[in-house]
């Protein structure tokens, strides 16, 4: 998360040449052409589609801990010991990405 957003200030792509290239105006300019407005209107219907299921499930009491999915391609927690500690892991990077990005 970090690095993407350093990315951005510095790299543009070809196509987005007459976007302007400072956050601010760059901010009003994808607003005036709509591309926020699509971001705004997907993420509310994956928002609304994901999220309201959901609520209903931990509202009926479900045993499920937040953010366990059950994604573990990796098999990285075969045993309890070993789950726990990946748990944690995976906090603790989410918890420094998000302090890292602000600053």
């Amino acid at each position: 998360a970090a690095l993407g957003f350093l990315v951005q200030e510095f790299y543009k792509f070809p196509f987005y040449s007459p976007a302007p290239q400072l956050p601010v105006p760059a901010h009003d300019y994808f607003v005036k052409f709509g591309s926020l407005g699509q971001i705004l209107f997907f993420t509310s219907a994956f928002e609304t589609v994901i999220g309201f299921p959901a609520i209903l499930q931990s509202m009926q009491g479900s045993p499920r801990k937040p953010g366990d999915f059950k994604f573990d391609p990796l098999g990285l927690g075969k045993t309890e010991q070993a789950f726990k500690r990946w748990s944690e892991v995976e906090l603790t990077n989410g918890r420094l990405a998000m302090i890292a990005i602000g600053g």
